[in-house]
């Protein structure tokens, strides 16, 4: 299983969870500014973050 790494770490262009103000947050992606984007396909009432992820993980693979 994935462990949580320091935010300045994240990947730019992978879908990862986030980190956020205690809760974890699924499906975003770091864009080529730095900013954290619900992807596609995940339920969102906004594509762009606004609160200060400190930490994020690989989404983990789904059971088979």
């Amino acid at each position: 299983m994935s462990e949580w790494k320091p935010i300045d770490s994240a990947p730019h262009g992978e879908v990862v969870d986030l980190f956020v103000n205690g809760e974890r947050l699924t499906g975003f992606k770091r864009d080529r500014f730095g900013r954290f984007c619900r992807e596609e396909g995940y339920p969102t009432f906004t594509r762009v973050l606004l609160s200060d992820p400190t930490h994020w993980m690989k989404v983990p693979e789904n059971p088979s």
